[in-house]
């Protein structure tokens, strides 16, 4: 899998970039020239400012697209983004203890890489600085030593881990809709998603919007997944039925999450998930005991008379409020069937892209951990001009679905991770509508 490159960056981009590099680095020399005195303060905005401004405009306009800018200047500019954090900690609690205010700064730079390890290095690295500041040169102010801490962390970090995957891989600039198969590429142009998002791609598209159809499912074919790791003919028959006709079914979830994620989820889904009605995941059993409807929208599309889009709809059964909006494809490579479900976002979404695999008694697993090179998360920026693509791989979150019988009833195990650590499992328990029949194995 490679990059998709686009031409060189336009002028209006480096601008851009440069003025990003001018607030970001003028707030920050701001912050840190305050550590000393007023006039310091307004010397660091305008040092800073200039500094960062020509440092974002140069590498933006030498970076290759589809490629990082510097390890060294992205090395460079967080400290930027800690010296704000140092100065909003003070602001919030007083001068406080540095090694204290150093070893949050480290936590909250370690904690962006999602291992364990790195936040015990930040941790470290910021409990030993500030620890030097506070023993020698008590009245330096956070701001400062927030910017060390960043910076000596980062360090550190590339060298330790040097060879190593970076978190996000720039995967295509500048890329025109559908030539990256595993990339769905549907976004949201309201600032909400919600559950009528499938009627009114449908008004923008020019096709036919239909509701839960008779029979409809979120897979067409379940024999377009064969591949070398899947035989699509040794799945229990009930599976199959559930991915081809999804319709017939009815859904329940409980929701496992893992102690130390939920007061991170609660905060994203209070002040994202729940008024963008996207991945809006019930926190807890009682809120899953509100019960969950199912839709299956498909749109097709003016001349066709096959379906072009399927669309899975979950929504809590006493609001409508949407808890999933997702975009079921499938495409093939070389040999190999993948599926791979999009979320649309407001002018962005995010893609997964799972390779399916048989278990044991007619079972099934889709997975995005695998060798294999197009498996993963993605997330897509879409220019509002071109409607071009933006499209980053996030190379340390994944899931697994497994569906299996269980004394004669479909369920579905969903489990998510972080850097390989599970925070999240979804139970599903599905039933079959009364008025189908449940064919033999």
């Amino acid at each position: 899998m490679t990059t998709e490159p686009a031409g060189e960056r336009t002028r209006a981009q480096v601008l851009g970039a440069a003025t990003a590099g001018l607030i970001l680095g003028g707030l920050g020399g701001l912050a840190v020239g305050g550590s000393f005195n007023w006039p310091g303060a307004g010397w660091g905005a305008l040092f800073g400012g200039l500094i960062f401004a020509f440092g974002e405009g140069v590498t933006d306009a030498r970076r290759i697209p589809g490629t990082p800018k510097p390890l060294g200047w992205r090395i460079i500019a967080s400290t930027a983004p800690a010296a704000l954090l140092g100065w909003l900690l003070q602001a919030l609690f007083g001068a406080g203890n540095l090694a204290t205010y150093g070893a949050v700064v480290g936590v909250v730079f370690g904690a962006i890489g999602f291992r364990l390890t790195k936040i015990a290095l930040g941790l470290a690295i910021g409990l030993l600085i500030g620890w030097v500041f506070q023993s020698n040169w008590p009245d330096t102010h956070a701001p400062a030593v927030a910017a060390l801490v960043a910076m000596t962390y980062r360090l550190v970090v590339a060298f330790v881990y040097r060879g190593r995957p970076e978190q996000v891989s720039i995967m295509g600039e500048g890329v025109r809709p559908g030539e990256l198969a595993y990339v769905v590429p549907f976004e949201s142009r309201t600032r909400q998603v919600g559950s009528g998002y499938f009627e009114g791609l449908a008004r923008d598209r020019g096709g036919t919007f239909l509701r839960n159809p008779d029979d409809a499912g979120i897979i067409g074919d379940f024999d377009s997944l064969a591949g070398p790791t899947f035989d699509p003919n040794d799945i229990h028959p009930l599976i199959r039925e559930f991915y081809q006709h999804t319709t017939r079914f009815h859904l329940t979830i409980i929701p496992e999450w893992k102690l130390w994620i939920m007061p991170g989820f609660w905060l994203f889904k209070t002040v994202i998930a729940r008024p963008l009605q996207q991945a809006n995941l019930p926190f807890n059993t009682k809120e899953a005991q509100r019960g969950v409807v199912s839709y299956i929208d498909v749109i097709t599309l003016e001349d066709h008379t096959d379906i072009d889009i399927r669309g899975w709809v979950r929504a809590f059964a006493d609001s409508d409020e949407a808890i999933y909006v997702g975009i079921y494809t499938t495409f093939r490579h070389d040999d190999t069937g993948y599926v791979s479900v999009g979320f649309p976002l407001p002018n962005s979404n995010i893609t997964v892209t799972l390779k399916p695999f048989n278990l044991p008694e007619g079972s099934f697993l889709l997975k995005t951990d695998t060798k294999h090179p197009f498996p993963g998360h993605y997330i897509s920026g879409f220019d509002p001009n071109t409607h071009d693509l933006s499209v980053l791989k996030l190379n340390n979150f994944d899931e697994e679905i497994e569906v299996y019988l269980e004394d004669g009833e479909l369920k579905t195990d969903h489990r998510f991770f972080l850097a390989g650590i599970k925070f999240l499992t979804l139970y599903y328990a599905i039933e079959r509508a009364a008025d189908h029949g449940r064919p033999d194995r």
